[in-house]
């Protein structure tokens, strides 16, 4: 079974098959509208129930003015059905038909994620539009914020979908790397924690430049397009007064130095 990219979202191409065909009973097969529902039903955890547009309608974005959705919107909504259970979704069309679709792969390790489908897709786009699709993939994928000590590799921050600004900032970081960029991860420190020596909370942000030499950033709130001239610019008007300490970054693997260990540890 393979997968179809659509703005934002990773789906079975099962998925797409099912929202263009039901679509299709209002005769065009990119427009979900609320009667090409009223004939089609889905059997989620074994589970036979009709589809509800106005639930329907709730995950969409609304980008057809609420009156519809398009047919990508409906079938990102049938991906996530499968994959919040973990299990396939059956769709039953007006005519007896039955598209089974299966829950996305998430149990990725380093070799499998560096050819997964989700990866190739994000990072095989025009370099000008990989930021964009990073950020889309945060907002629309699911993702939600919680606190982590630990710097999570990003096949694991994909298979969980839940991390802090460190997760999502490594994510970015390796996707970014994979697309030919050259970004960099920072460690941000207020200069009030450094100077009472107490175990600062720390902001991480993932800093990349486009090839007109423009530098935006990452954090657990996605993409945030400052348009600085420069790195400088970029952390002085971000972070004022922060002192910034770059981390090495391999792979996939955050690597902290001794310095910001030093850091990282409560005072005695």
């Amino acid at each position: 079974m393979g997968v179809q990219e659509i703005p934002g979202y990773i789906v079975r191409r099962e998925a797409l098959n099912a929202a263009r065909n039901i679509a299709r009973a209002s005769g065009d097969p990119d427009v979900v509208e609320q009667g090409d529902l009223k004939k089609t039903s889905v059997i989620v955890k074994g589970k036979n129930s009709p589809l509800d547009y106005r639930s329907v309608q709730k995950e969409a974005d609304y980008s057809l003015g609420g009156k519809a959705i398009t047919a990508e919107e409906f079938a990102a909504y049938l991906q996530k059905s499968a994959d919040a259970g973990n299990q396939p979704v059956t769709v039953i069309l007006s005519n007896g038909q039955r598209i089974d679709i299966s829950p996305l792969e998430r149990n990725y390790d380093s070799r499998g994620f560096a050819d997964s489908p989700i990866l190739k897709t994000l990072s095989s786009a025009p370099a000008e539009e990989v930021p964009t699709r990073i950020d889309d993939h945060f907002k629309k994928g699911g993702y939600a914020y919680e606190d982590n000590s630990e710097y999570l590799f990003p096949w694991e921050f994909y298979r969980t979908q839940k991390g802090d600004c460190n997760d999502y900032s490594n994510f970015a970081h390796y996707i970014l790397s994979k697309a030919g960029y050259s970004p960099r991860f920072f460690l941000m420190y207020g200069p009030q924690q450094l100077k009472s020596g107490e175990s600062p909370e720390t902001i991480d942000i993932c800093a990349y430049s486009d090839k007109n030499g423009i530098w935006n950033y990452f954090d657990n709130n996605g993409l945030h397009e400052v348009q600085a001239s420069s790195l400088d610019q970029l952390l002085n008007s971000e972070f004022p007064g922060s002192r910034p300490i770059e981390v090495k970054v391999e792979n996939g693997k955050v690597i902290v130095s001794e310095e910001a260990r030093k850091l990282l540890r409560p005072a005695k």
